[in-house]
């Protein structure tokens, strides 16, 4: 095509715009940043300034053909530019007149247009005037208030249609698409008219405006005008026919068809109509809002119990846990009474043990049993009442107590909630939550227990609580009058193998995926883990060697594959043990091979079980002082003064008269000297070595004694009686010297436990010496230096 020789069109630079086209006669800015557009810019500042402005048909195309170009622009001059980052221009551009191109050159650096420029068009009709004089008319009457529209009022310079049109376009809220096709649009009465049409939209949204304002005050009489913009939207919706059921009339309804008593329902009700009144985005809406959730979404309505068998229950129990025959039936009986008295009081078990015996998994099983939702609440470290009972709702992130969350979570109200570690609560600043459980857990008032952030009145008699604790002596007294007291002092040798055969390696191998088949660990071998690496009162410590074991068998499995080897079977033996698991952490003591002079084995109760607890005495030359080591509490060093006093009363009968105890001093030490030890039940083991030194006569190791003793020589009743004789057993103690008094207690101790031990019951200290010495031979010193060294962690 041959546009060089046609005198209608001239060669101007062209820059393609996204949106936005601009109108004849007024003034537009656009940022430039094609680097076509910005060639063509910068020849236009070259040369006269003037340039062809066209809007691309599609906003995200980044290289527009000749296709993709509008073929209205406008011609006129750039009067200013900016330079901005990134190498863009931004540019003032004054339109002179509407321009279409014939052909353009978009093969180049530079975008090059040829044009035709299009003549204003005239309109002098009468019709024309008529319309020129209503628009202005309607500028003037309703839409002057706007500054640009103002300015167009009383600009003189624009007196006839083209520049009214014109002026006006770029001022309505109007699409590209629209304004592109007013800038096509040649005839000017028809563009006027279409510009009318849309003033007079406006008026109409103006006073429909006016209209719904009107009726927003009135409704606003009321209330307070920080509501306006709610109201004005329940007017907007009326008017568009949008009515129906608001959210406020759904909440009320679901409150009222809810389970909840009426009581709460009322509440529930009350605090509705406040949001009902309240901004939707002020907190005040948002914590209202949150309360009633939180009433819709607890379990109202109690649940039916489900029907269980005693030989059900049974079987279940036995086939979590080996052994607890005492829990099982404890557990039995309640299930028994549940089902037999339908208005029974739920009792609160409380298990009390060490680490690893079993008190979480048992209530587990327990859930199970009944076929109820199971809930563990930690309360190790809770020092805040609000955890308990709720925080009020007029804190910032107020909740529910912990009680009221698990219920709401399980949905259900007759579940069972494991209160762990309540033990190590402590109390603060913010209340003790132990005084806060007292409620929770008495069966004569958690009927009616009230939760701070609740307010309202829940029935917790349905809710079947456990607890767990390792020291009974750290729950306060009144907490511990509510609760029936079980106690797990640990397994024998015996029970610790069968549950690692019967528990806990097929429970590993299933999660390691591990066939049962593919290995065997003989039951001497699980011994040795007892004895060597998992010296304790529970079974956490043998779980752990035991996974520790299986995970070495897949390595080895894996490397045997990828070396293909073949070996479908491992067995451990006591030699692949100790490659497998490390160096024994425990040794049998030395001092049960022994005989050894001033050392007696006493029997301890920690929270964590039995422990063995040697005694050392010494004497030296001195004036006749006691020294007592070992971190001791008050209680034990009032034991070791007890005993000593015994002693020097009974000299003669206990063959010490050459002893002047006025030129020696006595070194009393009990071992694990970092480790705080206390209690009464010391003192006979420190009567006897006290007589060992004095005497030099060497005592029986594979003796164990405990009990209080008297400044008569009497010996008393001790507790923690079970845990000590777990204890003797598990480090081979033979035999056991207790008080008579506790024989009773010792009968009702399984059978399990006293095997292999050889139990005497005593009375005083002269019942205790035949059996304890070595020989009856009394040769003493009057200095001894014997010194032994016990290395010992035990706590008394």
């Amino acid at each position: 095509m041959n546009v060089q020789n046609d005198p209608l069109l001239i060669e101007v630079p062209m820059i393609v715009i996204r949106n936005n086209p601009s109108f004849p006669t007024t003034i537009s800015s656009f940022i430039i940043g094609r680097e076509q557009s910005l060639a063509a810019l910068e020849k236009s500042l070259q040369t006269d300034k003037q340039v062809f402005i066209v809007m691309q048909k599609e906003t995200a195309i980044e290289v527009p053909t000749r296709r993709d170009l509008y073929q209205m622009g406008t011609y006129g001059k750039i009067f200013q530019t900016v330079r901005l980052p990134n190498n863009m221009i931004k540019a003032s551009f004054y339109a002179s007149a509407r321009a279409k191109w014939h052909y353009l050159d978009m093969q180049k650096e530079i975008y090059t247009s040829y044009i035709e420029v299009l003549p204003a068009q005239q309109s002098n009709s009468p019709e024309a005037q008529v319309l020129f004089n209503s628009t202005i008319d309607l500028l003037t009457k309703e839409i002057k208030q706007v500054q640009d529209v103002k300015d167009i009022i009383t600009n003189k310079e624009i007196i006839n249609l083209e520049k009214l049109a014109d002026t006006l376009i770029p001022l309505l809220k109007l699409s590209d698409s629209e304004q592109q096709s007013l800038l096509e649009e040649l005839d000017p009465h028809a563009r006027l008219d279409r510009v009318y049409l849309e003033l007079a939209k406006t008026k109409e949204y103006k006073k429909m405006e006016s209209s719904l304002k009107a009726k927003v005050q009135a409704q606003l009489a009321k209330t307070q005008r920080e509501y306006y913009l709610n109201e004005q939207l329940k007017v907007i919706h009326k008017e568009l026919g949008h009515e129906g059921i608001d959210d406020f009339t759904s909440i009320q309804e679901k409150i009222k068809a809810s389970s909840m008593p009426e009581e709460a329902k009322a509440i529930a009700l009350k605090e509705s109509h406040k949001l009902r009144v309240t901004q939707q985005t002020s907190a005040e809406a948002n914590i209202a809002r949150n309360y009633i959730d939180k009433l819709l979404s607890l379990p109202w309505i109690p649940q039916k119990q489900a029907d269980i068998s005693i030989s059900q229950a049974a079987a279940i129990l036995d086939k979590d846990h080996f052994g607890l025959e005492k829990i099982k039936e404890r557990i039995l009986e309640y299930i028994a009474v549940t089902k037999y008295a339908k208005n029974n009081k739920s009792t609160i078990l409380c298990f009390i043990g060490p680490p690893g015996v079993g008190k979480t998994s048992f209530a587990k099983s327990i859930a199970k049993t009944l076929d109820r939702e199971f809930k563990t609440i930690s309360l190790g470290g809770v020092h805040d009442e609000s955890e308990i009972r709720g925080h009020r709702r007029t804190y910032l992130g107020a909740m529910p107590g912990k009680i009221i969350q698990a219920i709401s979570r399980l949905q259900s109200n007759n579940p069972v909630i494991l209160l762990d570690e309540i033990d190590k609560m402590t109390q603060s600043a913010m209340g003790n939550p132990a005084a806060a459980l007292l409620e929770v857990l008495d069966p004569g008032q958690n009927k009616t227990f009230i939760d701070h952030y609740i307010e309202v009145k829940y029935d917790l008699s349905q809710v079947f609580f456990l607890c767990t604790a390792n020291n009974i002596n750290d729950i306060p007294y009144a907490l511990r009058d509510r609760l029936e007291i079980i106690t797990l002092s640990g397994y024998t040798i015996y029970e610790k193998t069968e549950i690692a055969k019967q528990y806990l390696l097929p429970k590993l191998s299933q999660e390691y995926s591990l066939p049962t088949s593919s290995f065997t660990i003989p039951e001497s071998v699980i011994l040795k883990i007892i004895e060597s690496y998992a010296r304790e009162a529970g079974v956490r410590k043998l779980e752990q060697n035991l996974a520790k074991l299986l995970r070495k068998i897949v390595i080895t499995k894996l490397k045997q594959e990828e070396a293909q080897e073949q070996n479908d079977h491992f067995v451990i033996t006591d030699e692949s043990l100790f490659s497998f698991l490390g160096a024994p952490k425990y040794y049998a003591s030395s001092l049960l091979n022994k005989q050894e002079i001033g050392i007696a084995s006493g029997l301890a109760w920690t929270p964590t079980g039995g422990e063995i607890l040697p005694i050392e005495v010494n004497y030296m030359n001195g004036s006749g002082k006691i020294q007592l080591t070992g971190k001791l509490g008050d209680v034990m060093k009032e034991s070791a003064q007890t005993a000593l006093s015994y002693i020097k009363t009974n000299a003669s009968t206990l063959h010490l008269c050459n002893i002047n105890f006025n030129t020696i001093d006595i070194h009393i030490h009990v071992p694990a000297g970092a480790v705080p030890k206390d209690g009464p039940s010391a003192g006979v083991s420190i009567s006897v070595a006290l007589i060992s030194a004095l005497r030099q006569q060497p005592l029986h190791q594979t003796v164990a004694l405990t009990g209080e003793v008297t400044l008569y020589g009497k010996v008393l009743a001790i507790g923690g009686l079970l845990e000590k004789l777990l204890a003797a057993q598990r480090y081979g103690i033979k035999t056991v010297l207790l008080p008579k008094q506790n024989e009773q207690d010792v009968a009702e101790i399984a059978k399990d436990v006293r095997k292999g031990l050889e139990i005497i019951f005593v009375s005083n200290i002269n019942e205790i010496l035949p059996h304890i010495f070595v020989t009856q031979q009394v040769a003493p010193l009057p200095l001894t230096t014997n010194t032994q060294n016990i290395t010992s962690t035990s706590l008394f």
